[in-house]
């Protein structure tokens, strides 16, 4: 009997190819993601220490001539957290795509494994067959064999 051979394993190398890199493409989302939220999480924290350290105290006078760069100052670093939050939004997206692409990549390669064990179990009870048509035969030789001895 000839060996196993699955006409598709080509095209399952490939889909497994293809599911490591969206894994591969999936992490780097996910490393991506986590910086994005690190940084926006500073953001909000550069934004909100510099909010309370201008902001005037109780019984402290600010000068009108101060006012304004404060408010800049505030406004800046408020536009830099929600710049930051828009990108960890981004990155988030990302990471969405790539467990999506990472799923589709797994069961298209599932499929084939599913396909190729089904081609293999058909060939095993092919080749038991052709092996027991073959101990068929030679028992039959040997009777005859036998029988023929016996008779001589």
């Amino acid at each position: 009997m000839t060996p196993f051979k699955f006409s598709l394993e080509r095209v399952r190398q490939l889909r497994e190819r293809a599911e490591k890199e969206a894994a591969l493409n999936l992490a780097r989302a996910q490393v991506a993601e986590r910086a994005a939220h690190e940084e926006t999480a500073t953001a909000e924290a550069r934004a909100q220490r510099a909010s309370e350290a201008l902001s005037a105290q109780p019984g402290q006078v600010t000068r009108i001539g101060d006012l304004r760069p404060i408010a800049m100052l505030r406004d800046r670093l408020g536009a830099a957290a929600v710049e930051a939050a828009q990108e960890h939004v981004h990155a988030q997206a990302h990471v969405d795509d790539g467990q999506r692409a990472l799923g589709a990549a797994m069961q298209a390669r599932r499929i084939l494994d599913r396909l190729r064990e089904k081609k293999l179990g058909d060939w095993k009870v092919d080749a038991d067959r052709e092996e027991l048509a073959v101990m068929d035969e030679v028992a039959r030789t040997r009777a005859l064999h036998d029988d023929s001895n016996r008779r001589a």
